[in-house]
């Protein structure tokens, strides 16, 4: 195990009916004024704003309304924020929602803070390098990308050619200072969008999991754990998409996928999150569904690295009867497992299935692209060339 320093001020709350607690929520971390921040028609068909403002009004929190969020959140938005923000007298955000509309209030807080454009942060994307994010809490209404618990941030900046690039900026103050779990909420979502969360929160884990570290016991048990849980749970959630403990379940799941208290202690990896967002960015795809189409592929084509690893994820996840002769063999079995669990919850394995038929031409351009921007190759647990992404995208197709 490496040395590792870990913080997590985030306050949870895992309740049902916890909208009504944002205005108490706020008000104990000094908030008077919040943007509420959110993407969807549900926020307000369902009464949930109602009861969002109800809570605020109670506290004498007052507000200021933005909505217009969208998957794959966009700079622009960002921007008209915290325009909004400032011409408010603002002094505190609330994102309602998923991953995007976190993800686009995380923004506004980096800018608010810094006083600065945020597009710079995402652009240069150096490790912590805001001197002050503004203060904000997150009501979540998905189980998926855990950007209630994470200290990170994907946003869509537009180009002036029309083309989008998807960035992250990382930074421990971007921890929300509450995060209210509220898994009624789940409860209505489509089933493609719950199966999508799912194998983010998988993926997310995995990202942690396959690494050289030796000596990683403890964040091995709790990632298999919570990977394990995801798996037998999934199929459960969408047969009675109405069982509130089993959203809650996998709401915990998101929440500690993304903290990283599975990735202390050694390297990350974050290939198949690499070779996905372009997908996202050029059509639009789905985070959820690029992640369970290219995962497989990536893990085949760097299996010989360490088939052991990939054996352990295989009997400890899945289930696998282990071959003790044959690592290798016992690990292709766990893969082959991870496509029948994406398929039984209606997710693609391919790119294809995806409903995308991009040209041999437009994938060594997605691998060069990769590459170029992470210093010419691309991952930890085998470092892979643009021909290498090239073949694993070939073979994802």
């Amino acid at each position: 195990m490496d040395n590792f320093m870990f913080d997590m001020p985030t306050r949870f709350v895992m309740e049902t009916g916890g909208e009504n607690r944002l205005g108490q929520l706020i008000a104990s971390f000094g908030g008077t004024r919040a943007l509420i921040h959110w993407g969807g028609d549900y926020v307000k068909a369902t009464g949930l704003l109602d009861r969002i403002h109800a809570s605020l009004e109670a506290a004498g929190v007052s507000f200021v309304d933005l909505d217009g969020v969208v998957p794959n959140p966009r700079m622009s938005l960002v921007l008209k924020g915290i325009e909004l923000c400032r011409a408010e007298g603002v002094d505190f955000l609330l994102a309602i929602g998923g991953g995007s509309a976190i993800d686009s209030t995380k923004a506004i807080a980096v800018g608010l803070g810094t006083g600065e454009d945020p597009t710079g942060y995402y652009r240069r994307a150096i490790f912590g390098e805001a001197k002050a994010i503004f203060p904000f809490g997150v009501l979540a209404t998905t189980a998926a990308a855990g950007s209630e618990a994470s200290i990170s941030s994907v946003v869509d900046v537009e180009n002036a050619d029309g083309t989008i690039d998807k960035l992250m900026y990382q930074d421990p103050k971007m921890r929300p200072l509450f995060s209210v779990l509220a898994p009624d909420l789940t409860t209505t979502l489509p089933a493609f969008q719950t199966a999508c969360g799912a194998v983010d929160i998988v993926c997310h884990v995995c990202e942690r999991y396959f690494v050289h570290t030796v000596h990683t016991e403890t964040m091995d048990a709790m990632a298999e754990a919570i990977m394990r849980t995801v798996v037998n749970l999934t199929p459960e959630v969408l047969a009675d998409p109405g069982n509130v403990d089993l959203r809650a379940n996998l709401m915990w799941c998101a929440a500690m996928a993304q903290s990283n208290i599975v990735g202390i202690g050694h390297g990350h990896e974050w290939t198949t999150h690499a070779l996905g967002n372009p997908f996202s960015a050029i059509w639009d795809t789905t985070h959820g569904a690029t992640l369970s189409a290219l995962f497989p592929h990536w893990a085949r084509y760097v299996m010989d690295t360490c088939p052991e690893r990939f054996a352990q994820f295989a009997v400890n996840v899945f289930g696998v009867d282990p071959d003790f002769s044959d690592p290798k063999l016992t690990g292709l079995r766990g893969i082959a497992a991870y496509e029948r669990w994406c398929h039984s919850i209606g997710m693609p394995t391919t790119i294809s299935e995806m409903g995308v038929d991009p040209t041999d031409e437009e994938l060594r351009r997605i691998a060069q692209d990769i590459c170029v921007g992470r210093g010419g190759t691309c991952g930890f647990f085998q470092v892979l060339t643009v021909d290498d992404v090239e073949r694993i995208l070939l073979n994802a197709r």
